[in-house]
């Protein structure tokens, strides 16, 4: 992906400041100036073979002789370098052995925490889970606690001491006591005396 020349690299596909010739006279990319130099033994239609399979762009072949000559440095320069018009290319320093390792160890430590993060998420998530859970459980048996103690307190109501006894007739009723009176009466002591003392437990 990067060509590199010393501490620097550059795109493979980064324009040059060389110009083709022709009409529309592009940049030539470092790429095709290194094939070149490569394939410079081949004929020139066995190089645009090999340019075609590699995807790489070729070099015409009135530029062929001129470029090669400029690469090896037969010559200083050549009439279809154009720096002004050349578009800019950034190029990047290429980490050294302590730098690529530093980084790896980085990103191994970044990998790492967030790993852990998704961990530490997952529990929290456990955790509240099982707290409400256990609060279901609580309210579940708070409210069989309740309905126990109703039953108890119906119960302990329906008890014999409740029943009254059946109305009987009366002889006299007028200026009399009614017998429905008395019978609710007694039946009042009666559950005073008989009614079991309630107990209740925390």
């Amino acid at each position: 992906e990067h060509v590199v020349f010393g501490r620097v690299r550059f795109p493979r596909g980064a324009l040059t400041a060389y110009r083709a010739s022709g009409k529309d006279k592009p940049f030539y990319p470092i790429d095709a100036l290194l094939f070149l130099l490569e394939k410079q033994k081949q004929t020139h239609g066995e190089y645009v073979k090999e340019c075609a399979a590699s995807a790489v762009m070729p070099v015409s072949l009135p530029d062929r002789r001129a470029l090669l000559n400029y690469l090896s440095g037969v010559t200083d320069t050549s009439p279809a370098i154009d720096m002004t018009g050349a578009p800019f290319v950034q190029a990047e320093l290429v980490p050294t052995a302590a730098e690529a390792e530093a980084a790896a160890a980085a990103a191994e430590a970044t990998a790492a925490a967030e790993l852990d993060e998704a961990e530490n998420m997952y529990v929290d998530q456990e955790a509240k889970e099982e707290a409400a859970a256990a609060a279901a459980e609580a309210a579940a048996r708070a409210e069989e606690v309740v309905r126990e103690a109703k039953e108890a307190m119906r119960k302990l109501l329906k008890g014999p001491h409740t029943e009254l006894p059946a109305a009987v007739e009366s002889g006299d009723a007028e200026g009399s006591t009614s017998a429905m009176e008395v019978d609710g009466a007694a039946a009042g002591n009666n559950a005073r005396a008989q009614a079991p003392k309630a107990k209740f437990q925390s």
